[in-house]
This record gives structure tokens, sequence and C-alpha cells, in this order.
């Protein structure tokens, strides 16, 4: 998700049941408000929400732009030069589709709702990988 989609996600969107949050008016050129999605909270990410404090409303009380500037003062602090904390949902999606999620299950968790721009965007094919398939 986004970082701005993060912190703005609140206790009340949590559905432990299901291990889903709801992420509330998400980013649409086409329409600002009331693009609720429900997203699954996959391998250690529900842990990460449950050892959160319960002292605000928010699970993530932070500023987005505060975050941001973490990633970046940390990223700077090691010398990396190339990397953008939006590059990580990349990485991300890139890793479900190699486990081999569909790209419908892709989209329910980076939050796509435009399918042709997950698969131009995100999806990086590896023809060598092809073999390993195959061989399964």
């Amino acid at each position: 998700m986004r970082i701005g989609e993060v912190c703005k996600i609140e206790w009340k969107d949590l559905n432990h049941e299901h291990k889903t949050v709801i992420v509330r008016d998400r980013k649409d050129p086409r329409k600002k408000e009331g693009n609720h999605m429900i997203v699954p909270l996959l391998a250690g990410s529900y842990d990460l929400v449950k050892k959160q404090s319960e002292k605000d409303d928010r699970i993530f009380p932070y500023n987005s732009r505060s975050v941001t500037a973490g990633f970046q003062r940390v990223r700077n602090d090691l010398g990396i030069t190339d990397l953008r904390y939006h590059d990580l949902r990349r990485e991300g999606a890139s890793r479900l589709f190699e486990k081999g999620y569909s790209i419908e299950e892709v989209a329910q968790v980076t939050v796509h709702r435009n399918l042709n721009i997950l698969w131009q965007v995100y999806t990086q094919l590896f023809p060598h990988k092809l073999h390993d398939k195959f061989d399964e």
C-alpha cells in the first residue's frame, strides 16, 4: 500500500477473524472519496499490526511525510541512492507473483484497481524462471 494509506488505517477497520483491513478513500484519479477496499494482511503483517499500541484511533499514528523523511534519512545514512519507499511496493508485488499468486490476487494486496497498470509496471518476467515452473 501507499504510505499515506497505511498511516490512515484505523483500528475499527481491522478484521481479526479474516486478518484484513479496510483501506478507505484509496487514491483514484476519477473518484476522490468512497474508494474503500478490503486488503488481506499476509505473512507477518497481521502480527505486526497486533503489536501496535491502541492508544490512538489509527493503527500506525504517524504523519506519512515524517515516515517518508525517516525512510530517506536511513536510506541516505546507508549510502543507498536509488531506492524509494514506493519501490518496496513493487518488490512486494513481484514476490507475490514469484510465489504464484494471480494478478487478481496481487491486486487485492497492492490495492490496484487497474490490472493493466499492475501488469505493466509491477511484473518482471524472467524467461529462465519458466524452466522451474515447467519442471514442477
